[in-house]
């Protein structure tokens, strides 16, 4: 599962918060079962967020806080009635070259200050 931060279909890909406020529309997260695709995956659940004000930050505040509030209503959903479906998991993907995912400020902060001899 993965909660991607736009309204899916419309609203593909990375920083789309922002993308969303540009367009003029509200924010929206959507909860979907992630396939081999670019948030191409069935639509599970979906949520509407006003905008933030512009005192919150967006990317480190509002980001998280909305992916995990569509996570806990679905799944509050789903405990209470009969739609909740196990979607079940399949294995790993298998291959030769690492994934490398992302990294988090933190880390890469102190990767930095390691390379510099900041350490």
């Amino acid at each position: 599962l993965h909660v991607h931060p736009g309204k899916l279909p419309e609203f593909r890909g990375s920083t789309t918060i922002y993308y969303s406020i540009l367009a003029g529309k509200t924010i929206c997260a959507t909860l979907i079962q992630m396939d081999s695709g670019i948030d191409t995956g069935p639509t599970i659940f979906a949520q509407e967020f006003e905008v933030p004000s512009s005192l919150v930050d967006v990317d480190y505040v509002f980001d998280p806080i909305l992916r995990t509030e569509v996570l806990i209503a679905y799944l509050e959903q789903s405990t209470t009635d009969s739609t909740f479906k196990n979607l079940g998991c399949s294995e790993a993907i298998s291959g030769s070259h690492p994934i490398f995912f992302i990294i988090h400020p933190v880390l890469k902060h102190l990767a930095i200050k390691k390379q510099r001899g900041g350490w």
